[in-house]
This record gives C-alpha cells, sequence and structure tokens, in this order.
C-alpha cells in the first residue's frame, strides 16, 4: 500500500523559539534559525517514522486496491479528498463522498464502502488513488519533548558520533518518551 506525500507539513507542532530555549540560545543570535528549523522537520519526521503516527498536519496519497474491509490510510485520518479509481475500461472515475465512509474514530483511519466497490480495471496494480489530510491534532507533550531532546542533541553534536554515550542516552530518552504512541500494525 503505497502512501506518497502531496503536500508536506507547513506547521511544526514545535516552534523555534521552544527550540532556542531547550538549546539555550541567545534570542540575538539567529544565524542558525534554518539549521534549526530543518532540525524541527528531521526530529518531527523522525518521530513519525517511530510511531506510525503523524504529527503535523500534510496532504498524503494512497495508491493500491479497493479491500471489501476497507482501505486503511494512517492513525490521525482528519479528512478524504476525493477517492478515484480506473473503470474496467481504464477511464478515471471519482466515487461520491456518498458511497463510502470516512472512519476517524478507529486507531487507524479508514475508508469503508457504504455499497461495495465498484469494479476496477484488471491486473492493475494500483487501480486506487485516495488522497487525504492527516495530522494537526494536538501533538503529545512527550512528543514534543522527543522532538526537542533530539533537535538539541543534533545541535550540539554535529558530527556522526559523539563520545561518552550521549547518543546512547538521548536515543534511550526518545525511545522511551514514543513508546506509548506507537502504532502496531497487525
Amino acid at each position: 500500500m503505497p502512501i506518497t506525500t502531496v503536500d508536506p507539513a507547513i506547521n511544526e507542532p514545535v516552534t523555534l523559539s521552544e527550540v532556542r530555549a531547550q538549546c539555550r540560545i541567545d534570542d540575538d543570535i539567529t544565524a542558525e534559525n534554518g539549521l534549526l528549523q530543518s532540525y524541527i522537520t528531521a526530529a518531527r519526521e523522525y518521530c513519525e517514522q517511530q510511531t506510525g503516527r503523524h504529527f503535523a498536519e500534510k496532504t498524503l496519497r494512497y495508491s493500491g486496491v479497493f479491500d471489501n474491509d476497507g482501505i486503511e490510510l494512517c492513525p490521525g485520518l482528519t479528512e478524504v479528498l476525493y477517492v478515484e479509481y480506473l473503470d474496467p475500461q481504464g477511464a478515471t472515475k471519482q466515487l461520491s463522498a456518498g458511497s463510502y465512509y470516512i472512519d476517524r474514530v478507529s486507531l487507524v483511519g479508514s475508508v469503508l464502502p457504504l455499497r461495495g466497490w465498484p469494479a476496477v480495471l484488471a491486473n492493475h496494480p494500483h487501480p486506487v488513488t485516495v488522497e487525504f489530510e492527516c495530522g494537526g491534532q494536538d501533538c503529545p507533550t512527550p512528543v514534543k519533548q522527543a522532538i526537542l531532546l533530539l533537535v538539541a542533541h543534533w545541535y550540539s553534536n554535529r558530527e556522526a558520533g559523539s563520545f561518552g554515550g550521549v547518543s546512547t542516552e538521548v536515543a534511550f530518552s526518545v525511545s522511551a518518551l514514543l513508546q506509548s504512541y506507537k502504532v502496531v500494525r497487525i
């Protein structure tokens, strides 16, 4: 089930001001704000990868097939923008919003058929496309703290390795903070 990013996150769950306070950077030193912002994005993406959740609003696209049990999209599903498919003749069709239900209640949001899915082009590996929005809800405090720890660590340790086990301590702390937010798909 390939899911790709259509519109990446614009607003991060942690602000530059919060990061500057965590890193103890004086207000008059702004030369590295761009670097700090890239660390914020990288740390958020790391936390998303580790948990399987989305902590910033973005638009994604599912490409795959109809499943009789519905199409699982992601935790934090907020809106389905459209569901398109290739009909048996290869023409692109869009399902009306009234023909499916958007499950935002379950841990992993999904699209469920109300009257069954239509027939699709045979032997096509990805005849169905769903564009949707996710993330943007309040980011939990432990996840924000994990982002701040990662950014501060990367800011202080710009090389690939570090001495004295700092990387191990930060990794353990981040893992502990994220543990209860991990989504395990079975």
